[in-house]
């Protein structure tokens, strides 16, 4: 009983750690003001992706990559 909570825990503090990168990403990705940055951003969503590839299945992986893009997208048509 306790070892499955301890676990349970456990899980909940990786996704936590997770979507705390991941807010982070986005916000460096959205304060992008330039291409350079642009580069530089998508350098860190793959950093992020590396980190957590055995954190993460196959489907979550794809959704943040497309949140990423999506807000990469926005935020080049705001200074092209």
């Amino acid at each position: 009983m306790i070892e499955s909570t301890i676990t349970l825990l456990k899980k909940f503090d990786k996704r936590k750690k997770i979507e705390e990168d991941f807010e982070w990403v986005i916000k460096i990705v959205s304060s992008s003001e330039n291409f350079n940055h642009i580069v530089v951003s998508n350098r860190l969503f793959n950093v992020f992706s590396h980190k957590w590839r055995n954190h993460l299945s196959e489907n979550k992986l794809k959704e943040y990559s497309f949140m990423f893009e999506q807000e990469k997208t926005m935020t080049i048509g705001q200074f092209l």
